[in-house]
Order: structure tokens, then C-alpha cells, then sequence
């Protein structure tokens, strides 16, 4: 039981991590024209944050929730990413 949920945990967050890195490095530039120095500043925040600490990198995707969704009217999406990382959050505190 234990394995499942470490390899389902392990699963969402490598998903939750390269999704919205995805969205807003790739997707949204070609879709809104995101400035490039912008683009740069969310790719070293994912280097970052995922080096020191993968957990880290889910915190700060959170952050970029309210500037992505200025950027897209893909609001649908970007909600369940957050229902995700609340989820994983939720999971990692409920020793």
C-alpha cells in the first residue's frame, strides 16, 4: 500500500511540475506572445526550486497561477493544476 501511494505521489509530482512548466515556457508564449525575459525568470525558478527541494517547485507554480491566468482563458485547466498541488500538499502533511 505504502509503495502505491509513494510511486502515485511521485507520479503527480513529476506531473504537477512539468505541466505548468510546460504551459507557461511552451504553450502560452506561442499562444499570447509572453515576453521572453519573462519565459526565462519562470525557467530558472523551476531550476531553482527544483534543485533544492521538489516540493518547492510545486509552491512556487502556485505563484504563477494568478499571472498565467491573466495571460490565458485556459482558467479550467490551470484550476485543476491548483486542485492538484493542493492535493500533493495536503498528502505530504498528513503523516
Amino acid at each position: 500500500m505504502q509503495v502505491t501511494v509513494m510511486l502515485l505521489g511521485s507520479y503527480a509530482l513529476v506531473t504537477a511540475t512539468a505541466l505548468p512548466y510546460a504551459l507557461v515556457t511552451y504553450i502560452l508564449p506561442r499562444s499570447t506572445g509572453l515576453n521572453p525575459f519573462v519565459r526565462r525568470y519562470v525557467e530558472y525558478i523551476f531550476e531553482i526550486g527544483w534543485m533544492a527541494n521538489p516540493y518547492s517547485c510545486i509552491l512556487l507554480n502556485r505563484g504563477l497561477y494568478d499571472y498565467a491566468q491573466r495571460l490565458t482563458c485556459g482558467g479550467c485547466a490551470l484550476a485543476t493544476l491548483t486542485a492538484l498541488n493542493n492535493f500533493i500538499l495536503q498528502t505530504m502533511h498528513a503523516d
